[in-house]
């Protein structure tokens, strides 16, 4: 479902003297593919990426979302992340949802994730749903 983005609620110096208090965003980093996830390179690509990511990062966790921008902004995110790499990108809800799991359940134990559970229904602002990896 695609809706248009909420105005922001804080002006600049605002959002500076929250993230003080806070925590500051992690930086998005849109490094994502799209295409169909059973075509055998493209499936290579991905799992590379984020086994790259889960190798060199000590704290991690890999999630999907609607919005990187809002996903960023929680608190859970701004006090403990520092980049947000956008590794996949798709159209299908559903389709991101069912990766989502299938690579939280390859690298569990490796990740921040302590179970795999399949996304909520997520809205999105420019039509595309993206599985992404937080990390410090």
């Amino acid at each position: 479902m695609k809706r248009p983005r909420p105005l922001p609620s804080r002006n600049n110096f605002q959002e500076f003297i929250y993230s003080m208090f806070n925590g500051f965003e992690p930086k998005i980093i849109d490094e994502s593919v799209t295409g169909h996830i059973t075509s055998r390179s493209l499936k290579i690509k991905v799992t590379r990426k984020i086994k790259e990511l889960v190798d060199n990062y000590p704290n991690c966790k890999i999630g999907a979302t609607g919005d990187p921008r809002i996903r960023s902004g929680y608190p859970d995110y701004r006090s403990k992340y520092s980049r947000m790499f956008l590794v996949y990108k798709s159209k299908s809800f559903n389709y991101v949802a069912d990766i989502e799991c299938h690579y939280i359940k390859k690298f569990l134990g490796r990740t921040d994730n302590i179970s795999v559970n399949k996304a909520i229904k997520l809205s999105s602002y420019d039509g595309y749903y993206y599985l992404y990896v937080v990390t410090n």
